[in-house]
């Protein structure tokens, strides 16, 4: 392992895509909590509005790594993961190009991830960029049954949370530290979901080797939440969400095929078909994605919908 326990190497991977103006933001607030043994990579994922050559020049001292295409999420930072590895990281960081990060942000995550050797996920609060004091994610619910993954704390101000680490079923990869000791018991990202549940899935594989996942409130990070999906609403969020949803329960909290399994796709569906009249999606286009989904689920289908058909940002969390 590269580093040692009282100063580890940490490489923050950022991944962005088409934002130049967020990316810029985000890097500026990463900027002074860079140093030797504190690096950070930006991995553009094929942007094609000169993201990579503004941050290349406004921040010389971060390293860009440029993907010819748009590859996904999970494999846009796959790609950063893997740089950081290679350079002796003993942890990795993923932060979202949409956020702004608090001074003391990684320091609180180094320290608690110092603190307990099997946490090999640990996620920020996460705030409203919005709404300055308002909580999006302070820990998440996870039912193995439906794939129901609620946040706890959304919609609350951030003082009435407890400011103790707390166990999460879950972890948030808009901002969240990750051990070389899972990337390397677990592996990395799920490639083939492209986009959305890919920490359904690492979490869950990584429970299977004795890791856990933990929230420090003291990491405290904005999120620009009108801006996680790249787009207008178009309900292409639904479409990966139920697929991979679907699939990542197969795969690790499979039922016996037939009622059981009926039962648990209806509960999906209707769950995001809910959601449809919350999120100001055109009812026609979500509930058509939704069923896609399942149909593609079915049809063990997975990586991007074709260019034509999507509008959802893959460096989206």
């Amino acid at each position: 392992m590269g580093g040692s326990v009282t100063d580890p190497l940490v490489c923050v991977v950022v991944l962005s895509w088409n934002r130049q103006d967020e990316t810029l933001a985000c890097l500026a607030s990463l900027r002074p909590l860079l140093g030797l043994r504190r690096r950070a990579i930006l991995v553009d994922n094929g942007s094609e509005d000169g993201t990579p050559d503004a941050a290349a020049v406004a921040f010389p001292e971060i390293e860009v790594l440029r993907n010819e295409r748009n590859l996904g999420f999970a494999a846009g930072n796959n790609v950063g993961i893997r740089r950081a590895l290679a350079a002796g990281a003993d942890y990795v960081a993923l932060l979202n190009d949409d956020t702004v990060v608090d001074p003391g942000y990684l320091e609180a995550l180094v320290s608690a991830a110092g603190g307990d050797p099997r946490a090999g996920f640990l996620s920020s609060t996460i705030l409203s960029h919005e709404r300055r004091d308002e909580v999006w994610f302070a820990g998440a619910s996870l039912s193995l049954l439906t794939g129901r993954s609620r946040h706890l704390g959304a919609g609350r101000l951030e003082r009435e949370i407890s400011p103790e680490i707390r166990e999460t079923d879950r972890p948030c990869t808009c901002s969240m530290l990750v051990s070389r000791r899972l990337l390397e018991e677990v592996g990395l990202m799920e490639e083939r979901l492209f986009l959305y549940a890919e920490e359904l899935d690492w979490a869950l594989r990584a429970r299977k080797k004795g890791f856990h996942a933990l929230v420090v409130p003291s990491s405290r990070v904005w999120h620009r939440l009108s801006t996680s999906t790249g787009c207008a609403p178009s309900g292409d969020a639904h479409y990966y969400s139920v697929r991979n949803t679907l699939s990542v329960l197969a795969w690790h909290a499979p039922l016996r095929p037939g009622f059981l399994n009926e039962v648990r796709a209806a509960l999906v569906v209707g769950a995001y078909i809910a959601s449809l009249f919350t999120m100001g999606i055109p009812k026609c286009r979500g509930l058509g994605r939704i069923l896609r989904g399942v149909r593609d689920y079915r049809r063990g289908v997975l990586g991007p919908l074709r260019a034509a058909d999507t509008c959802a940002s893959p460096s989206a969390s």
